[in-house]
């Protein structure tokens, strides 16, 4: 049986059944806690939505409090890894790049109705103030998020996509906060509208990280 989330899907391919079942968990845990938030996570539906029993969880976790640590991570990491950091690997034009993730990001929340917002977003609102563990790991994430895009920033420069007047450690900094700040907006506000003003706004921002003499297709027309 394979199961599914918006983030991540996993399949029985691994030859132990104690990896499905730990991952099972992993799943339905991430799906609880951005539906919900970690601390409102009930385990019974962790449980129900894994197709596991109690046992099964304390055999891999000796509480609430290290599943959620295995979240953020697991498959958490993996989920920023894959959509906000792989793409600039195989990408020659960063700001390209960028905005076909935000693209990408956009039409993931129009989808689900911009109710849920980012998982990593809530869980930095509501972990970072209240538990080290939550917080220390977050930080890495958005660290690690920061620091490989203003690396491709960098990159671009050389390559003569981005201007070369900017300071890419900077750039990196505000665009991850803008992103995070206009997911946190448009959920709080419930509001499509807000988060589509919110993205034809960073597009066109991106653009102005082009060089003076770019010849090339703007981002935002």
């Amino acid at each position: 049986m394979a199961t599914s989330s918006p983030f991540f899907t996993t399949t029985e391919s691994s030859p132990r059944r104690s990896d499905r079942t730990r991952q099972a968990l992993l799943e339905s845990a991430m799906t609880e806690i951005h539906s919900v938030g970690f601390q409102a996570a009930s385990l019974s539906r962790i449980l129900a939505g894994a197709g596991v029993s109690k046992g099964a969880l304390y055999h891999h976790f000796p509480n609430k409090l290290a599943l959620g640590y295995a979240v953020v991570d697991e498959p958490l990491t993996d989920y920023i890894v894959k959509s906000f950091i792989e793409p600039y690997r195989n990408a020659e034009d960063p700001l390209e790049c960028l905005c076909e993730i935000g693209t990408k990001e956009e039409a993931r929340m129009l989808e689900q109705g911009v109710t849920l917002g980012c998982p990593l977003v809530n869980l930095s609102q509501e972990m970072s103030p209240v538990d080290e563990g939550f917080r220390t790991r977050i930080d890495a994430l958005l660290t690690l998020w920061r620091n490989n895009l203003a690396d491709a920033l960098r990159e671009g420069q050389e390559n003569g996509y981005v201007r070369t007047d900017i300071d890419p450690t900077a750039e990196a900094t505000l665009i991850t906060a803008t992103r995070q700040g206009a997911v946190a907006l448009a959920k709080t506000a419930q509001s499509l509208n807000l988060l589509e003003n919110g993205m034809k706004a960073f597009f066109s921002y991106l653009d102005r990280l082009r060089p003076d003499d770019w010849a090339g297709e703007r981002l935002q027309d």
